[in-house]
Protein backbone atom coordinates (compact mmCIF):
# COMPACT_ATOMS: atom_id res chain seq x y z
CA UNK A 1 0.00 0.00 0.00
CA UNK A 2 2.86 2.37 -0.70
CA UNK A 3 1.73 5.95 -1.23
CA UNK A 4 -1.73 5.47 0.29
CA UNK A 5 -2.56 7.61 3.32
CA UNK A 6 -3.77 5.53 6.28
CA UNK A 7 -5.26 7.22 9.35
CA UNK A 8 -6.35 6.08 12.78
CA UNK A 9 -8.98 8.22 14.47
CA UNK A 10 -8.33 8.45 18.20
CA UNK A 11 -10.76 9.81 20.83
CA UNK A 12 -13.51 10.63 18.31
CA UNK A 13 -14.98 8.59 15.48
CA UNK A 14 -16.81 11.38 13.68
CA UNK A 15 -15.05 13.46 11.05
CA UNK A 16 -15.79 17.17 10.86
CA UNK A 17 -17.30 18.40 7.58
CA UNK A 18 -13.97 19.92 6.52
CA UNK A 19 -12.23 16.55 7.08
CA UNK A 20 -14.82 14.23 5.49
CA UNK A 21 -12.62 13.95 2.40
CA UNK A 22 -10.26 11.84 4.54
CA UNK A 23 -12.91 9.17 5.20
CA UNK A 24 -11.46 6.71 2.66
CA UNK A 25 -8.07 6.95 4.40
CA UNK A 26 -9.38 5.91 7.82
CA UNK A 27 -8.29 2.33 8.59
CA UNK A 28 -8.87 2.22 12.35
CA UNK A 29 -10.87 3.94 15.07
CA UNK A 30 -10.00 3.93 18.79
CA UNK A 31 -12.62 5.78 20.80
CA UNK A 32 -14.34 5.82 24.18
CA UNK A 33 -17.40 7.82 23.16
CA UNK A 34 -20.82 6.26 22.42
CA UNK A 35 -21.38 5.14 18.82
CA UNK A 36 -22.78 7.85 16.57
CA UNK A 37 -25.29 6.02 14.32
CA UNK A 38 -24.54 8.42 11.48
CA UNK A 39 -20.90 7.25 11.51
CA UNK A 40 -20.82 3.47 11.22
CA UNK A 41 -17.42 2.27 10.10
CA UNK A 42 -17.93 -1.15 8.50
CA UNK A 43 -14.60 -1.56 6.66
CA UNK A 44 -12.30 -0.39 9.47
CA UNK A 45 -10.98 -1.92 12.68
CA UNK A 46 -13.12 -0.28 15.35
CA UNK A 47 -12.52 -0.16 19.10
CA UNK A 48 -15.39 1.66 20.84
CA UNK A 49 -15.19 0.99 24.57
CA UNK A 50 -16.49 3.17 27.37
CA UNK A 51 -13.58 4.01 29.67
CA UNK A 52 -12.59 7.16 31.55
CA UNK A 53 -9.78 8.00 29.14
CA UNK A 54 -9.20 7.06 25.51
CA UNK A 55 -5.54 6.85 26.50
CA UNK A 56 -6.40 3.58 28.25
CA UNK A 57 -7.43 2.10 24.90
CA UNK A 58 -4.33 3.48 23.18
CA UNK A 59 -2.12 2.04 25.93
CA UNK A 60 -3.78 -1.35 25.54
CA UNK A 61 -3.13 -1.32 21.79
CA UNK A 62 0.52 -0.33 22.22
CA UNK A 63 1.04 -3.01 24.89
CA UNK A 64 -0.54 -5.67 22.65
CA UNK A 65 0.99 -4.65 19.32
CA UNK A 66 4.40 -3.26 20.18
CA UNK A 67 5.35 -3.76 23.85
CA UNK A 68 8.99 -2.81 23.21
CA UNK A 69 7.80 0.81 22.88
CA UNK A 70 6.89 0.89 26.58
CA UNK A 71 9.83 2.63 28.20
CA UNK A 72 9.77 4.22 31.65
CA UNK A 73 8.94 7.61 30.09
CA UNK A 74 6.18 6.25 27.82
CA UNK A 75 4.67 4.31 30.73
CA UNK A 76 4.65 7.42 32.92
CA UNK A 77 3.02 9.50 30.16
CA UNK A 78 0.33 6.89 29.47
CA UNK A 79 -0.33 6.36 33.14
CA UNK A 80 -0.43 10.08 33.91
CA UNK A 81 -2.99 10.84 31.22
CA UNK A 82 -5.18 7.92 32.26
CA UNK A 83 -4.97 8.85 35.92
CA UNK A 84 -5.81 12.52 35.34
CA UNK A 85 -8.65 11.87 32.88
CA UNK A 86 -10.05 9.00 34.92
CA UNK A 87 -9.94 10.95 38.15
CA UNK A 88 -11.77 13.83 36.49
CA UNK A 89 -14.32 11.34 35.12
CA UNK A 90 -14.51 9.48 38.44
CA UNK A 91 -13.23 6.22 36.90
CA UNK A 92 -9.96 5.09 38.40
CA UNK A 93 -10.37 1.55 37.05
CA UNK A 94 -8.84 2.42 33.68
CA UNK A 95 -5.87 4.11 35.33
CA UNK A 96 -5.42 1.04 37.49
CA UNK A 97 -5.43 -1.15 34.36
CA UNK A 98 -2.68 0.89 32.73
CA UNK A 99 -0.70 1.01 35.97
CA UNK A 100 -0.75 -2.79 36.29
CA UNK A 101 0.16 -3.36 32.64
CA UNK A 102 2.97 -0.82 32.36
CA UNK A 103 4.40 -1.87 35.73
CA UNK A 104 4.77 -5.41 34.43
CA UNK A 105 6.47 -4.24 31.24
CA UNK A 106 8.80 -1.90 33.08
CA UNK A 107 9.80 -4.57 35.59
CA UNK A 108 10.38 -7.08 32.78
CA UNK A 109 12.52 -4.50 30.99
CA UNK A 110 14.63 -4.15 34.13
CA UNK A 111 13.69 -0.53 34.87
CA UNK A 112 12.23 0.65 38.17
CA UNK A 113 8.49 0.27 38.56
CA UNK A 114 6.29 3.32 38.20
CA UNK A 115 4.96 3.05 41.76
CA UNK A 116 6.06 6.64 42.45
CA UNK A 117 3.38 7.83 40.04
CA UNK A 118 0.64 5.80 41.69
CA UNK A 119 1.06 7.63 45.00
CA UNK A 120 0.02 10.92 43.39
CA UNK A 121 -3.40 9.71 42.24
Amino acid sequence: MAGKLQLTLVDHHVLSPENEFLRTSVVEIIDHHPQDPAWLWSQQKVTLTTVGSCCTLVAKEVIQRCPQLISHQVAALLYGECAVSSRVMGRLACAAYVYRKVSVFISVAGAEAVGWAWAGV
